[in-house]
């Protein structure tokens, strides 16, 4: 069932899009980038807004989220281990879509840009006692996969890593996008392309280079459109469309700040004091998302509540964010590799209270709880789906929280700014 705070988001997204006026100047924005920590609720968000106010259940978003990653999955021939493939969801419309095109040379043509190996696309497929089943049709249904050994020589059926799989379904995403892009007919209708969070398994120079091409290609769509409507004065007659992007890369969301023209940003968080909905705020122009400073306010307004004998809504994914905090610190100080791991070094010499006493780690009697944060933040990060199935926290767990903020804020002179 569709939440409030998710209708309402849909409507900020919307409503930033579009021509405005600012100080008697005309501008454009065609792209709301969206930055959020994992488990926030951005594929939740991508998909409530693909499905928000369709009109006779015409298909207004054309959307890449984990849904459309799902399409393929591996038969990896175990018995043989010689012919490796992926199977198709031939149900999806965004499969189907793909019907009547030379798909297969174009998809590779993205793929030639970011990755060293070729696709090829079946439209007949394995049936369940592995006999080919001809369909006489273009729809893709199976896809194999290739790498040049030398000039002569190529190894097939190869297995590709997560990395490469992203990079496959991204071109298989990018060559319909172009279709709606150059307003074929078959997506007439599409007015928004929804990206969620495309950069799963990439490093950081495949990132850039990821978001270079994509700030391009939505700069080239911004040009047309601001300047068919500057010589006409007419907005909605290229028909192209507007874009949505959401992120929790920082290099990502950046790279596509610093090179998009008509953009505005949004930061989506979860709310810890109004239980856990999930809420959004403008990141002002040119501003890099320095996220992890926002969750420690967001941490230091509930334990600052907690201290003032007022209800405090930490909930156990909080520990989540503190870990993706100290492993960031851990990162910038060159420590995430060092022998007893990033936790252990960005919270040495930290001051803890156990029991109601308060101890050091070079106190003597302190022995067994030298690491008590480190595994506190290991194990309460992990433990089940803590993201998603809110627990509050208890009054040892707090502390520990407390422990570990004090610690950061006071050792590395952090300026937590205040929530308004």
């Amino acid at each position: 069932m569709e939440r409030n705070e998710y209708k309402n988001i849909v409507k900020f997204i919307q409503s930033r899009l579009g021509f405005y006026s600012n100080n008697n100047v005309t501008k454009f924005t065609n792209c709301v980038l969206l930055f959020a920590f994992n488990g926030t609720g951005k594929t939740r968000l991508s998909y409530e807004f693909a499905h928000q106010d369709r009109v006779n259940d015409q298909h207004h978003t054309l959307y890449y989220n984990a849904f459309t990653e799902d399409l393929f999955t591996w038969h990896n021939d175990l018995d043989n281990d010689a012919e490796r493939y992926m199977v198709i969801n031939t149900d999806s419309e965004l499969i189907q879509g793909l019907d009547g095109y030379d798909y297969g040379e174009g998809i590779n043509a993205y793929l030639r840009t970011l990755a060293g190996f070729k696709a090829h696309f079946e439209s007949n497929y394995h049936d369940e006692k592995g006999n080919i089943v001809v369909t006489g049709d273009n729809i893709p249904r199976e896809v194999w996969f290739s790498r040049d050994i030398d000039d002569k020589n190529t190894a097939d059926y190869i297995k590709i890593s997560r990395g490469e799989e992203r990079l496959f379904v991204w071109s298989v995403f990018r060559f319909i996008m172009e279709l709606v892009i150059t307003g074929d007919d078959k997506f007439k209708n599409i007015k928004y392309i929804y990206i969620d969070d495309p950069m799963s398994s990439l490093d950081d120079n495949n990132v850039i280079l990821f978001a270079s091409q994509l700030f391009e290609l939505i700069n080239k769509c911004h040009e047309d459109i601001f300047n068919h409507y500057k010589a006409t004065n007419i907005q909605d007659t290229l028909g192209l469309p507007f874009f949505i992007i959401s992120t929790h890369h920082t290099v990502f969301y950046n790279t596509m700040r610093n090179g998009l023209k008509g953009c505005f940003g949004i930061n989506l968080y979860r709310n810890v004091s109004s239980n856990g909905d999930i809420k959004s705020s403008p990141l002002p122009e040119h501003t890099p998302s320095f996220y992890h400073l926002s969750m420690l306010a967001q941490i230091k307004k509930e334990l600052d509540a907690h201290d003032n004998g007022e209800p405090c809504r930490l909930q156990r994914y909080h520990f989540n964010v503190m870990r993706g905090i100290v492993e960031q610190f851990a990162q910038v100080l060159g420590q995430s590799n060092m022998k007893n791991g990033p936790l252990g070094h960005i919270l040495d010499d930290i001051t803890f209270h156990f029991g109601g006493q308060e101890f050091t780690a070079k106190d003597a009697d302190t022995e067994g709880f030298e690491r008590l944060h480190a595994n506190a933040l290991n194990v309460l990060s992990h433990f089940g789906n803590t993201m998603f199935e809110p627990t509050m926290l208890n009054e040892d767990n707090i502390q520990l929280m407390h422990d570990i903020y004090d610690h950061l804020v006071t050792k590395y002179d952090i300026k937590v700014p205040e929530l308004q």
